[in-house]
């Protein structure tokens, strides 16, 4: 394992409790703060004249009833591990984390709210390509007690980010104002740019419990 990357021992099963532990309370707290962010989205294009992009809002609060209580799927990972789901309130988010659910807000209430989309196609398509076998690597190869019972986000994530990627490049395909393609294409770079940092940042120097 040694020279491996964070992502890739999590990818490969080689992860030890502490490095998931950290993965799932981090992501805990970008999931939380989902389907608030889809709301805010939602109501950024209540007035739009595009017929398009109000059919986008009725998607985003489509999308925001199905992420609500997924959160709830970490904390029940977190307790099969046997840790406290409270650790949750305990540890802050990292800087990164931090940054992304204050970009997330900023984006949907900017002159572009399509822009979260690029956000949507950057984490949904890490679900997609990563999730089930992520979860099948962990719960076969990494021996942390109790894995099976504790990979209930990657493994529905993986399942319902499929749908999610089909409609999403569906919906895509129909936005053609270049200032909103721009927008979602500068959301998704620094998703991706953020969510590489936090994982990186999984394997800090002092203990994650506070």
């Amino acid at each position: 394992m040694e020279g491996k990357t964070p992502f890739r021992k999590l990818l490969d099963g080689d992860a030890s409790l502490d490095l998931y532990t950290r993965f799932l309370i981090q992501t805990y707290h970008y999931v939380k703060f989902t389907p608030y962010s889809l709301k805010l989205a939602a109501a950024s294009l209540d007035w739009h004249p595009n017929p398009i992009y109000q059919s986008l809002r009725v998607r985003f609060k489509d999308h925001q009833a199905e992420e609500e209580g997924h959160d709830q799927w970490v904390l029940n990972d977190l307790r099969n591990l046997g840790e406290d789901p409270g650790v949750v309130e305990r540890v802050f988010p990292c800087d990164e984390i931090a940054a992304y659910n204050a970009y997330s807000k900023c984006v949907v209430r900017s002159s572009s709210p399509v822009a979260i989309l690029g956000q949507a196609f950057m984490l949904e398509g890490i679900s997609e390509r990563y999730g089930t076998p992520m979860a099948q690597n962990l719960a076969n190869r990494s021996g942390i007690r109790n894995i099976t019972k504790a990979v209930s986000f990657l493994e529905g994530h993986g399942r319902v980010d499929e749908g999610h990627m089909a409609e999403l490049r569906h919906v895509l395909e129909l936005i053609t104002d270049p200032g909103d393609l721009d927008a979602i294409l500068l959301c998704a770079r620094v998703v991706s740019q953020l969510y590489s940092a936090m994982i990186d940042g999984l394997e800090p120097t002092s203990p994650y419990r506070l």
